[in-house]
């Protein structure tokens, strides 16, 4: 940063850049780091130039952008040597004017829930404010909106969306007008705010990479961003776990940006910009803390449609409304806080806003900090771009109009492993329930069981759906090697890719278990866009005439590896031992440090319904069970929920292991 503001700041200023709040920032804080007075002299003079643009011809998106330079540089020092003379009143009476002489196409054309609709409150809230600091007239419609937004904001703070990187922008302009007002305590006394940063906070790995998921730009997206919002919200509420994960994400992107940090301009300045942002925001006598090592389901505030009323009361209305029910949000699986550790985050939002109708989607899985699935970008929220079953009604008739849920009846979490169930009706707006079974085996593998029950006649092809970018020169009938070379943050929608980040050297073997009547398939949309996160997909599907009651399973082995040149090894490691509807035991391998080929074996049984399964050595009658074993071929932990045995190549484990309690987290009266 001291480089590029060495090189380009002078140049910046003597063209006259209406791009300037954000270079002083970064010229002040290397100012209040260095103690160089060149560094000082940049940001007045940068100032000067930014405020002479607003004088000209105010543009409300830079002077929010200048709000910022205004806490930290004049807002309490009104004599700092760092700010032109009398930039306090110039500032003050350009948003005072606004408060009369604006847009109304834009300042008026949205109310409701939306972003957009907090960054209009913002801007109308700070106009009004200078307006009557100063004794100037303020206009009856800005009150009118700022009296009917208010009460909802209070009510709720975090609006709509459920997007990695558009959660963030909702959150931007209460920062702002608090900043103004010099109020941002109000955002740690805000319980919306706190729980919603307290769930977002959980959504960055152990290793700090930001896994996209609703509509972003990429991999990444929102990442800076997080890093100094986590920082200011430590600061407001002294809670350590959001420096905890702030440092965590400098640290990725230290690990994982800088190295190549001059591939485009935006993503170079925003990250710097950020790092700025969370240095001043930072209060350092707050000791960072780690999260819980447990894996967890966080609950946001549901999102429904509005109203024909809502809508006819408010012409302009944009997007959901919220409303004062909890439900699920998202389900984050964790082997520790170990950056190596495997790590997993998966969509539970049915409704929401900037993103899909995604339950079961799993948009992040990381080990050993390398991305092993990922989410997309812009455009891309149908089954068939995500890590999703898939259903394809083929003649378009069949429909259930009713809002997707999600339930989670199933919950199981023990030190070795997490079990979960993922309820979702009508699944993809059609008569169908899907049944998501995730079996997280902690630093291990992933157990992937798919159960469709269709409640209506119809012509389908139905399967699950592996995203991935790269595949390796070795296949299977039934498994692939998938892996990210690279991994892209991309800018909105179909743009192009602007930041290739290099992803750590680990693969992941995407095993199906064998069906009859099934196809397996690969498809290649990589010169559809380039740049798209994962553009290949893998999917085993079935096609045909599914009947009232008919159920379709689908079992999946995600297997993370150590990268080789030949991975048809590791194919064995991965054994379907017994698959069926109603039952499933694999038996597999698993080396985490590939280095010394330390391996662990794992036996996993998942049964609808308790009863007796025998099969090489194994035997046990539970609904679900965990059998590990350590390098030395010594019992590591075994875990049971329901029946009474448990046996491996004739040795009882029943008595010795754990009993965790099968917990219903969410599940909506019928």
């Amino acid at each position: 940063m001291k480089d590029y503001i060495d090189r380009n700041m002078e140049n910046y200023i003597k063209r006259k850049s209406p791009n300037m709040a954000g270079m002083t920032l970064k010229s002040y804080t290397l100012w209040k780091l260095t103690g160089d007075d060149k560094y000082r002299d940049l940001t007045r003079r940068g100032l000067q130039v930014a405020i002479e643009h607003q004088k000209r011809k105010p543009d409300i998106q830079r002077l929010l952008l200048l709000v910022e330079p205004r806490y930290w540089i004049w807002q309490h020092d009104p004599k700092t040597p760092a700010a032109p003379p009398n930039i306090e009143q110039d500032f003050a009476m350009i948003w005072a004017k606004i408060a009369t002489e604006h847009d109304e196409s834009w300042m008026f054309q949205e109310w409701g829930y939306h972003n957009r609709c907090w960054h209009r409150l913002g801007v109308m809230k700070i106009a009004k404010y200078f307006a009557e600091k100063l004794k100037m007239p303020v206009s009856p419609r800005i009150e009118e909106y700022i009296a009917w937004h208010q009460p909802r904001y209070d009510r709720f703070g975090a609006c709509t969306d459920n997007s990695s990187g558009y959660h963030w922008v909702g959150f931007r302009y209460p920062v702002y007008w608090c900043m103004v007002m010099d109020t941002l305590p109000e955002l740690a006394r805000h319980k919306g705010w706190v729980e919603a940063l307290g769930r977002w906070r959980q959504y960055s790995s152990p290793s700090g990479a930001v896994p996209n998921f609703g509509d972003t730009s990429g991999w990444s997206a929102g990442a800076w961003e997080a890093m100094a919002n986590f920082e200011l919200m430590g600061a407001l509420t002294k809670d350590g776990r959001f420096r905890w994960q702030a440092h965590r994400i400098a640290e990725w992107l230290y690990n994982h940006f800088w190295p190549r940090h001059d591939q485009y301009h935006l993503p170079r300045d925003r990250v710097g910009l950020n790092f700025c942002r969370a240095w001043l925001r930072a209060d350092d006598s707050i000791k960072p803390v780690a999260p819980s090592t447990k894996s967890r389901i966080t609950f946001r505030t549901k999102c429904v449609e509005p109203t024909e009323e809502d809508k006819a009361a408010r012409p302009g209305w944009s997007g959901l409304k919220l409303v004062d029910e909890k439900i699920p949000a998202k389900l984050i699986l964790t082997s520790g806080n170990n950056p190596q550790a495997l790590w997993a985050l998966v969509e539970l939002v049915a409704v929401g806003g900037h993103c899909g109708h995604l339950p079961g989607h799993i948009c992040g899985l990381l080990q050993h900090d390398a991305a092993l699935l990922a989410g997309q970008g812009y455009y891309e929220r149908s089954g068939n771009f995500n890590n999703i079953l898939w259903i394809e009604d083929r003649e378009g008739l069949a429909v259930d109009p009713r809002p997707i849920q999600t339930e989670v009846p199933i919950f199981v979490e023990d030190r070795d492993v997490t079990r979960v169930r993922i309820r979702a009706t009508p699944f993809q707006q059609m008569p169908v329930t899907v049944d998501r079974d995730i079996v997280f085996v902690k630093n291990g593998f992933v157990l992937v069981k798919d159960r469709a029950t269709f409640h209506a006649t119809m012509n389908i092809r139905v399967g699950p759906c592996w995203q991935t970018r790269d595949l390796g020169p070795q296949c299977g009938d039934d498994w692939f090697n998938a892996y990210y070379e690279y991994i892209y943050y991309t800018g909105l929608g179909l743009g192009k890719g602007v930041h290739a980040y290099r992803n750590p050297a680990w693969d992941l073997l995407v095993r199906f278990a064998p069906r009859a009547d099934t196809r397996i398939t690969v498809q290649d949309r990589y010169e559809d866009n380039p740049f798209r996160t994962s553009p290949t997909m893998l999917r085993q599907s079935w096609a045909g005439i599914a009947k009232v009651g008919d159920v379709k399973t689908f079992t999946t082995i995600l297997l993370p590896h150590g990268p080789a040149f030949d991975v048809t090894p590791y194919a064995d490691w991965a054994q379907f031992v017994v698959d069926n509807d109603k039952t499933t035991l694999v038996h597999v391998r698993t080396e985490m440090d590939n280095m010394h080929h330390f391996q662990e074996t794992h036996w996993v049984l998942l049964q609808e319904k308790p009863g007796m399964v025998e099969a090489k050595g194994f035997r046990s009658d539970a609904a679900f069970a965990l059998v590990s074993t350590d390098r030395k071929g010594k019992l590591k932990g075994a875990v049971m929920v329901g029946g009474t045995i448990l046996e491996v190549d004739g040795k009882d484990l029943a008595a010795g292991a754990r009993k965790p309690k099968a917990e219903s987290i969410f599940e909506i009266e019928k």
